[in-house]
């Protein structure tokens, strides 16, 4: 993989949906000690913008192997999560959390269900200027991102090489392009339907740009258009899901794992 995203000493919990889809599967049966080469995508929500839907290649070690050991579920351990009386009240809340949960997790599929009918339906070339261009923006706007969480200036800087950007370019290639794309009829609906976005909403966005870069100094104007775009992106979105027929097909049920509690 190239070093772009770099995780050390990270636990995977071996369950199905738990972390890059596959990857469960592909280390599965591996012992202490194992080195495995193992495909990965990049999910569509990944915390860090430039590398969702990325292809890339994980070279793993398994450091050790651990049981994972489930507590009684009961009224002592509804206590003891302090967000409960008692297991009945706990198990309301949890319901509660899912439901809210499934409601974002269901706007969101529904929003990339609408950007790959966007991406089908409009043919739009995009230039190799700008695909450069926007490719050196998400690259830039990674490291940032890269800091900002608390990795090394050093460790960041030794990434920031000519190396490193060219095999960035090649793997994220066709995200970018469909990105630019999507963003291209994104801007086309907004003009079309007379959606603007809301100045104290863009404020409000940056506050928290502000805050997640306290530390270091921010392209102000860059930012502001990233924060412009992705808040018209979503209200393109909502008029488009409010606005068409929009048929959910329900997910099939993923068996539960053997062993796994089961709250009823």
């Amino acid at each position: 993989m190239p070093d772009l995203a770099i995780g050390e000493n990270v636990e995977v919990v071996m369950e199905t949906g738990k972390f890059f889809e596959g990857f469960v599967e592909s280390i599965a049966g591996l012992e202490a000690g194992d080195e495995a080469e193992v495909p990965v995508t990049f999910p569509s929500n990944h915390k860090v913008a430039e590398l969702r839907g990325m292809e890339a290649m994980f070279d793993v070690k398994i450091k050790g192997l651990k049981d994972m050991i489930f507590p009684a579920l009961d009224d002592e351990f509804a206590v003891k999560t302090g967000a409960a009386k008692d297991f009945d009240e706990l198990k309301a809340k949890i319901r509660d959390s899912i439901s809210q949960e499934s409601a974002v997790s269901t706007t969101n599929n529904i929003n990339k269900a609408l950007e790959a009918t966007i991406v089908d339906l409009v043919d739009v070339e995009i230039p190799e200027t700008l695909i450069d261009e926007q490719t050196k923006t998400k690259f830039a706007n990674m490291m940032s991102d890269f800091k900002a969480k608390g990795m090394d200036d050093n460790q960041v800087k030794q990434m920031i090489t000519k190396e490193n950007f060219e095999k960035y370019k090649s793997t994220s290639y066709d995200n970018t392009v469909r990105s630019l794309r999507i963003s291209f009829v994104i801007g086309e609906i907004a003009k079309k339907e007379a959606i603007k976005v809301d100045p104290t909403e863009v404020e409000g966005e940056m506050v928290n740009v502000r805050q997640q870069y306290a530390n270091e100094e921010i392209d102000e104007e860059q930012a502001r258009s990233r924060v412009e775009a992705e808040l018209e992106r979503k209200k393109v979105l909502e008029f488009l899901r409010n606005n068409n027929d929009i048929k959910l097909i329900p997910k099939k049920e993923v068996p539960q794992e053997e062993g796994m509690p089961k709250i009823g």
